[in-house]
């Protein structure tokens, strides 16, 4: 008879994870057991999935800890990509399946591949001489490249399908600042007057970028267009964008209103990303070695729409902020296109 310790190594090597530093209750192996479930099992519900693989795993962890730990795997491999939640196909019941999607990967930087989804019959068709570079980090599958190329053919050979990066991201189209901010205001142009709009705060663009807390203000005397929150009777203040003139309200919209895969706050922030390289301060980020060797942080001294978090937490890690808002660090070896996706798609300025 196998001890526990015995099963989870025998486990662990077949996952293709490396026993001396995982375990079955970590998130890596819980999301690997998922996508093999899937293979099977999927489409099912999201319930189902999530009973079967806390059956499997009951045996050899305590029962209500690992579904908490299932059930939040779950959350994060469905929102990464590898499984997708829809309504049935066929239309036939009202109900929501999970799917599993078919081998895939991201290309999210020159030196850098996203693998998703899972094999048909639980194998991943991943080339063998590939398997050795991939880099396992919670419910992520990094393939980093030395010879892009090359990967890519094989990947194709494979039977791999290709996933445009803002497509997973689900991110904005890249334009400049100015176009983004004159989009905006053209739908101000075209909202009618707000009525009685009281208790209103904005972000005030003529306070320094480096203190988020502090651009915060109620309406006072204040003329111009800014991003705000506005309280409605039941629930938290709606975010909105509003054309105030000496503190009155003349004009607003609520948000999201063109960023409508997201939250209201990701397009807000979105939008004073781009209002404030308008206004010729843009937001700032600072860069300081990691603790690690080869690594690089990155500080924020302003929030970022989830779209950006969602590459972050893949191409690096969230670290604990040091005199700023939030902190990223990145191997160095990804830190140059991170810096200039930053750049280029908030319009961010290093201090």
């Amino acid at each position: 008879m196998l001890s526990k310790s015995e099963v989870h190594s025998k486990c662990m090597s077949e996952l293709e994870l490396d026993p001396a530093v995982l375990d079955l209750t970590s998130q890596e192996a819980i999301a690997a057991i998922l996508r093999r479930i899937a293979a099977f099992a999927c489409p099912c519900s999201p319930r189902n999935l999530l009973a079967s693989t806390v059956q499997l795993l009951q045996p050899i962890s305590d029962s209500e800890s690992v579904r908490d730990l299932v059930a939040e795997t779950l959350d994060a491999v469905t929102g990464h990509g590898d499984l997708v939640e829809s309504s049935e196909i066929s239309g036939a019941s009202s109900g929501r399946l999970i799917y599993l999607i078919p081998p895939s990967f991201v290309e999210i930087s020159p030196n850098l591949l996203l693998l998703l989804g899972g094999g048909s019959d639980g194998v991943y068709p991943l080339p063998e001489c590939l398997v050795p570079s991939v880099e396992t980090v919670n419910h992520f599958r990094k393939l980093p490249m030395d010879d892009r190329h090359a990967t890519l053919e094989l990947l194709f050979q494979a039977g791999f399908f290709r996933i445009d990066a803002d497509v997973w991201l689900k991110a904005p189209p890249m334009v400049s600042p100015d176009s983004q901010v004159a989009k905006y205001d053209a739908l101000l142009e075209k909202s009618g007057p707000p009525g009685a709009l009281e208790g209103a705060s904005i972000l005030d663009h003529h306070r320094p970028v480096n203190y988020y807390r502090g651009r915060w203000s109620s309406l006072k005397l204040q003329s111009g267009k800014f991003v705000g929150r506005r309280p409605q009777a039941y629930g938290a203040d709606l975010w909105c964008y509003m054309d105030v003139v000496k503190g009155e309200v003349r004009t607003f919209f609520d948000l999201p209103t063109i960023e409508t895969r997201w939250r209201g706050c990701d397009e807000a922030w979105h939008l004073q990303q781009a209002l404030d390289a308008v206004f010729g301060h843009p937001q700032l980020y600072r860069i300081r070695r990691g603790s690690l060797k080869g690594t690089v942080v990155v500080d924020l001294f302003s929030p970022i729409p989830n779209w950006v978090s969602r590459r972050w937490e893949c191409t690096g890690m969230p670290a604990a902020p040091i005199n700023c808002l939030l902190s990223y660090v990145f191997p160095e070896a990804h830190i140059d296109h991170e810096l200039h996706f930053a750049r280029e798609r908030m319009w961010l300025r290093q201090v």
